[in-house]
């Protein structure tokens, strides 16, 4: 089974109408305009987003029914797509969410063109040092694209590359040509906004196992991949199993550990169940396994009055659970019941 968790908890259940309603709400990156067909929100990048917008809508729950939204761009920009809808158009134009549950809906605008305050140079597959703010650059003769790119060099381009020690993005500010296969650099470091003078930028890519950090695939000396299990930290009893796979973007967690009777440890032999909640001698465990997909969404914009617009970084994720849930002492489930349901209601 699919599902969520969220952290809201009350102590005394209300009766507050909004536990019957859902929230609808609207954010834009970029700039243009989004309405919805009801609840009445409009959200336009060109307004005051304090005064004249209205992106945010209560409305009664209807497992039946939806809310429809419509982006439009303006001149300068087109619609790059959504985040948070249960359905979107063929063209981008619209998308619609169902009004069983709560949502927050991206709607995401870029600029038609990108213009750049001076040429970037693509260093990738070149042999790069980086000393400071010098780099020696070798090329490979078959690398014919990037020659013939630094054949136009000029100070105050910029090269953007990487080394072990991670990527970078420099200003050229002196070079010498050795030869079409050899350079020297002096740069400087820069930034995005020093690069681009209107545009749009974004990375949408799912996480992978190799992206774990210390990951190390299965060789002659590793039966399976392993990782620097310091990086992950989480409830007692819960692990996470790398995939022999590098580009594997499913994430393998195993809550607990069944009874191996024919085991010959005594930590082995019994059971270990994950403790998600104790008071006093009542007691919540569980057992079992969640995977889990990761993708991230990072953007923004520039533009020339501006500087950087608008940046969003939103986290998207789809898990499966396979949870044996058991409870020890004593539980009210009357009151326990009434706070489920509370729970359920406010998380949406």
């Amino acid at each position: 089974m699919a599902g969520s968790v969220g952290s809201a908890f009350a102590l005394y259940p209300g009766t507050d109408s909004r536990y019957d309603q859902v929230r609808v709400e609207v954010v834009l990156s970029g700039r243009g305009l989004v309405v919805s067909d009801i609840g009445g929100i409009r959200n336009y990048s060109e307004f005051d987003p304090y005064k004249d917008n209205k992106p945010t809508a209560w409305l009664a729950r209807n497992p039946s029914g939806k809310l429809v939204l419509t982006a439009t761009p303006i001149d300068s920009t087109r619609i790059l797509g959504w985040s948070g809808c249960d359905q979107v158009s063929s063209d981008l134009s619209q998308c619609s969410v169902a009004l069983d549950s709560s949502h927050q809906v991206m709607a995401k605008f870029g600029y038609k063109s990108t213009e750049l305050n001076a040429a970037v140079h693509d260093l990738s597959g070149a042999a790069v040092v980086l000393d400071t703010n010098v780099v020696l650059l070798n090329i490979l003769p078959s690398h014919s694209e990037l020659i013939d790119s630094l054949q136009q060099l000029q100070t105050g381009d910029f090269i953007v590359g990487s080394t072990a020690a991670g990527g970078f993005l420099r200003k050229v500010t002196a070079f010498d040509r050795i030869d079409s296969t050899t350079y020297r650099l002096t740069t400087l470091d820069a930034a995005l906004k020093d690069v681009i003078a209107k545009g749009t930028w974004g990375v949408s890519a799912p996480f992978t196992n190799g992206d774990l950090r210390g990951y190390q695939p299965p060789s002659a000396m590793r039966a399976s991949a392993t990782f620097d299990e310091s990086a992950f930290t989480g409830l007692e009893g819960v692990r996470l199993i790398p995939s022999d796979d590098p580009q594997d973007t499913t994430f393998h967690l195993k809550l607990g550990r069944a009874a191996d009777r024919s085991s010959d440890v005594p930590e082995v032999r019994s059971e270990l169940n994950v403790v998600l909640w104790e008071n006093g001698a009542a007691k919540i465990t569980a057992q079992g396994s969640i995977d889990i997909q990761i993708k991230p969404d990072i953007g923004g914009n520039y533009g020339w009055s501006r500087g950087l617009e608008d940046f969003h970084f939103m986290v998207s994720e789809k898990s499966q659970l396979d949870i044996k849930f058991m409870g020890e002492g004593t539980v009210n489930l009357q009151t326990a019941g009434k706070e489920i349901r509370l729970l359920s209601r406010i998380c949406g």
